[in-house]
């Protein structure tokens, strides 16, 4: 099985990144690690857990990860182009 999944797929954002959504809520599900490049899961549902207003799938999302107990990175989701260092620090040795 794998131990992690990088996500790197174009989604469109009036389409709220259904695609990039199904496969990390697939692989959190069944325990594998996340590492997305992808914009549109957090800028789509990206609201804080418990308010109104939205951000269901953010936070199914994560607590999928934390019942799991793997992790859901968003590396790239801010200023395209800067290196990634946690997908060093942390996935990297696990490989």
């Amino acid at each position: 099985m794998a131990i992690i999944v990088v996500v790197a797929i174009w989604s469109d954002t009036k389409g709220g990144g259904e695609l990039a959504i199904s496969y990390i809520h697939e692989a959190l599900g069944v325990g594998v690690n996340v590492v997305s490049a992808n914009k549109c899961p957090l800028m789509m549902q990206h609201h804080h857990c418990g308010t109104t207003g939205g951000g269901e799938v953010y936070c199914e999302l994560k607590r999928l990860a934390l019942t799991n107990n793997v992790t859901n990175q968003h590396e790239s989701s801010v200023l395209d182009g800067v290196p990634v260092f946690s997908l060093w620090k942390y996935a990297l040795p696990h490989a």
